[in-house]
Formats: structure tokens, C-alpha cells, sequence
């Protein structure tokens, strides 16, 4: 009986605490929780403070230089840097290009175009009576007495460079050499024996005297034989060999 009253009594204490920590006791606990905290924060502040501290004695000065804080002022613009290739070049001086090697003209070998005697000569810048036309005119090349038919040689080794037919010179035949010079061939027969971008040398048949030389019909049958060089007309017997007899 006794224990079923103490077994009671103990259920009533029980109660009571749980209602009070469900209550006021709460807050009870809260408060002391938060005061314990704060007693260790002192504890721990004012401990520290009461360590002695040794001071670090200064160092020696090295001599290093400080480096300076760098101040950015709105008027400045940050720039990207710029590489730049240095070379050795002495101030003043200047990078001259490699002479260019220029070939010198090659001497060729010319030969007469025929065997023929000059009937004509070669008159520059004097105007000679001409039979024909009955006038007086330069005289730019030479006219060698030849038959008609007669074969006509390239002078010199060269690329032919122009076929055709003019109204006085007639049939006309031009070579360009490697020596830059250009020698022209009048009054051949109507159908030359080379053309346009043929390759020849010297002796070569390129065609045969004809009477297609409409300003010199009145003169005997013969070549007309022109040369020129730098765009101008010169004397060919500055290149031809002297007639062998």
C-alpha cells in the first residue's frame, strides 16, 4: 500500500518538471546557457591579455627597394603592351638589298643573208632619191642584188617574232636575237618558210626573194635587209660580216 502511494507521488513530481520545462523552464535553461557562454568569452579575453608577448626586434635594413602601390586615376586607360622585334642594327644605318647580277648581252655569230653586193646602202638620217615612189626618204637598211627566188638566211640564232605584209615593204619577215637586236627581211616571196614563234640559227632558210616590195619595183631584183636595235634603225653592216669575194 505504502509503495503505491510513493510509486504516486513520484508520478505527480514527474508531471510537475515536465510542465515546467515545458514552460517557464525553457527559457530558464536558454538564459543559462547563454550566461555560461558569456562567462567564457571574458574568461578567455582577459587571459589572453595577461600573456607576455616578446617583441620582435627590428630587422636590419638590405637595401631592397619598397615596392610602391601602383594608384589608378580615372583618366587613365589601361593599354596592352606592344611587342617589338629588336634587332642589331646600328643606329643610323640602313639594310641595303643584295646587288642583282645582270647577265651581260651574249655575243652571237651572224652571217649574211645572202651573197648578194650592196646595190643600196644604208642612209641614216640623209634623205636619197628613191626611183619608185620619185621622192627623197631615208633609206633604213641595205638592198642586196639577189635573183628572184633566191634563198634568204637568218643572220643570227633568235625566235622569229613577226610575220606579215606591208603595202610598201611587201612580205616581211622579223627575227629578234638574244643579243636584243632585230633584223628584218623585205620583198620576200608570198610564202616564207618560217612563222610566229619558230626558233632559228644562223644559215637557216626562212624564205626567197620575191617582187613584193611595192616601193622598190623600178630598182633590180634585190633584198631589203633592215636591223635594228633599242627600237632604232642602225647600219647592218655593223653586225654582218664583210662579203668574202
Amino acid at each position: 500500500m505504502n509503495q503505491e502511494k510513493e510509486s504516486g507521488k513520484l508520478e505527480k513530481v514527474s508531471k510537475k518538471a515536465n510542465f515546467f520545462l515545458a514552460g517557464k523552464g525553457f527559457y530558464l535553461v536558454l538564459c543559462l546557457c547563454i550566461a555560461a557562454i558569456g562567462i567564457s568569452g571574458y574568461v578567455v579575453l582577459f587571459s589572453n591579455r595577461s600573456l607576455d608577448v616578446p617583441e620582435l626586434p627590428d630587422l636590419p635594413d638590405l637595401g631592397l627597394a619598397t615596392s610602391v602601390p601602383y594608384t589608378f586615376t580615372p583618366t587613365e586607360e589601361p593599354t596592352m603592351p606592344v611587342q617589338q622585334t629588336v634587332t642589331n642594327v646600328p643606329v643610323g644605318t640602313t639594310t641595303a638589298k643584295p646587288p642583282v647580277k645582270t647577265e651581260p648581252p651574249q655575243k652571237i655569230f651572224y652571217v649574211r643573208p645572202l651573197p648578194g653586193e650592196v646595190i643600196r646602202p644604208y642612209s641614216g638620217s640623209t634623205p636619197v632619191y628613191n626611183p619608185t615612189m620619185d621622192d627623197w626618204r631615208t633609206h633604213t637598211g641595205i638592198d642586196l642584188a639577189a635573183a628572184v627566188g633566191e634563198p634568204v638566211m637568218a643572220v643570227a640564232k633568235g625566235k622569229v617574232v613577226d610575220v606579215y605584209e606591208d603595202p610598201f615593204k611587201g612580205v616581211v619577215v622579223a627575227i629578234e636575237h638574244e643579243d636584243g637586236v632585230r633584223s628584218i627581211y623585205c620583198g620576200l616571196s608570198k610564202m616564207p618558210s618560217v612563222d610566229v614563234g619558230d626558233a632559228v640559227s644562223a644559215g637557216m632558210i626562212i624564205g626567197s626573194v620575191g617582187t613584193t616590195a611595192a616601193f622598190e619595183t623600178l630598182d633590180e631584183s634585190h633584198l631589203h635587209f633592215e636591223v635594228m636595235r633599242n627600237g632604232e634603225y642602225i647600219d647592218p653592216n655593223e653586225i654582218l660580216p664583210a662579203k668574202v669575194n
